[in-house]
Parts: structure tokens; sequence; C-alpha cells
């Protein structure tokens, strides 16, 4: 990949990925005040609650979160999975689930969990953002070389963390998972853009090539297994390989001059939810 090169969050955080930094901080916090059990919110095949309940298992914490409601017998290899770490799960009728983000809906759900520590979904907030701040420091010891940075987005708070952390120029690229990216751009507003170094900039790029969140077209299979075959290393179809996609897009038409880096996030347990993906 001339001018393009990937730097693997998941082979130095196995399982964790960017997950890693962004709980963190979080589970400092909740440690600092004595909460027992850590509470969250996310999807059948959520990274976040998977990193989650693998930290949380191994740092003392017990587990929870809410999930939309599905039947016992079609539980995603990740709910399986967060279930033997001991992670409490409980199920939302969808309407519910969609007010996932609403803080009186929230205080509601930790009515169950009085000494309980919230963390919000994705792992999004303050906390999560400043963790997030710390891949910079691991892309300086790597002694990475970039003058373009792709990743892609998701709830927003690793983008907001890279944004915040940068100290040199640099152009970000967000590729999101979803087709349109105004929550992410309220978020990183939020979160980021007032504190940006000079000559940091960015941009969000929605998710129209492959049909929107966890869509995974014929094509777009047929991609993921030449590039895996050609660059050599896995990639799961939410986030990786359409941040990818975009990456050599841009590359190809000159939108990226110079040295580009690609986040690989993380994320491939959830690769499991595509069994397309393993069929000859």
């Amino acid at each position: 990949m001339s001018g393009l090169s990937v730097f693997h969050l998941e082979r130095l955080h196995p399982g964790l990925g960017n997950k890693a930094y962004k709980l963190a901080p979080s589970l400092l916090d909740a440690r600092s005040k004595k909460a027992k059990t850590l509470v969250s919110v996310g999807g059948a095949w959520s990274n976040h609650l998977y990193a989650l309940a693998i930290l949380g298992s191994k740092q003392g914490f017990e587990t929870a979160a809410y999930v939309q409601e599905v039947a016992a017998s079609d539980l995603s290899a990740t709910l399986k999975d967060v279930q033997s770490w001991d992670m409490q799960l409980h199920f939302l009728s969808r309407s519910d689930y969609r007010r996932r983000d609403d803080p009186a809906f929230i205080n509601q759900l930790m009515q169950r969990y009085p000494a309980g520590y919230f963390i919000p979904e994705g792992g999004s907030s303050a906390l999560g953002v400043s963790g997030a701040e710390g891949i910079l420091q691991d892309l300086v010891l790597a002694e990475a070389q970039y003058d373009h940075l792709v990743l892609p987005v998701g709830t927003g708070g690793t983008m907001a963390g890279i944004l915040r952390g940068l100290e040199r120029p640099c152009h970000v690229v967000g590729v999101s998972a979803l087709k349109g990216v105004k929550q992410q751009h309220l978020a990183i507003q939020t979160w980021a853009a007032s504190r940006l170094s000079p000559g940091v900039t960015y941009e969000l790029v929605p998710e129209v090539q492959f049909g929107g969140y966890a869509s995974c077209p014929p094509i777009l299979i047929a991609r993921m297994r030449n590039w895996e075959a050609k660059f050599g290393f896995d990639l799961e179809p939410v986030y990786g390989a359409k941040a990818l996609s975009v990456a050599l897009s841009m590359k190809a038409r000159g939108a990226l001059p110079g040295e580009t880096l690609l986040l690989h996030t993380g994320g491939l347990q959830g690769r499991r939810g595509f069994p397309e993906l393993s069929q000859s």
C-alpha cells in the first residue's frame, strides 16, 4: 500500500482494540468511587460490551448491560461470551432500547444498581475521549509516520480523542459506520472542536457505499477477501473494512497526499456476526 500504512490497536490490546483506551479512565473513576458494578448499554454484537466484560472480569468488577430483547435461542456469540465472563444481561423492548441515550431513562435503569457506575454506549464520554488521546502516545512510541489519519467512527469518542491529542498538523478522516453523521459531528464538536492544535483538521465521511450500518453486501465480502489476502490482516465489515475502502479510494484519487495511516481499531469479534465471510 504505497503511502498507506496500518496501525493495529487490537494487536496491542487483544479483544479490546480502541476500547482499552476509552474504558481505562472510566474504570479508574469507578474504582475511586467504590462502585461495585459497571453498567452499560449496547447491541447484540457490541465491541464495547465485549471489552467491558473482559476488563470488568479482570479487574474485579461485576458488570451488567442493557440490550435489545432477543429470544434466548438467538443470543449472539458476543452476548454468550459476555455472559461467560459473568456480565448480567437485561433485555429492553425495541422502543425502550431507542431511549438508551436519554438521561432520565438511564437513571431509571440505574435504579437496579444503586452502587453501580454507568458507562455510555461505546465508552464515549468525556473520560472516554481523554482515554482515546492515549492512542497518540502509542503512535509516537511506534514512530508512526503520517500526514493524514483515517479511522472508523461509531459514537465519535475515539475520533474526538485523536483530534484532541494531536499536537502537530494532520488531517483526520473519520469514516462513519452510519449513513448520517449529524450526531457524530455534534459529539466531536462538543468534545474536541475548541481544543484543536494549529493545523489539525478533520472531516466525517458517511457510510453510503455498502448499504449503511452493519450491512455486508456481496461486493464488500469480495473486497474484504481480496484485501485480507493482499495485505495480510483480518477485517470486519461494520467499521474497519469500510474505513479501509475509503482510505484506498481517497489515496487513489490523490485526496490524501503524503503518508496516510489507517487506524485499525479492532472489533474483530464482531466478524462472527457475518457467517458469509467464512464461506468459500
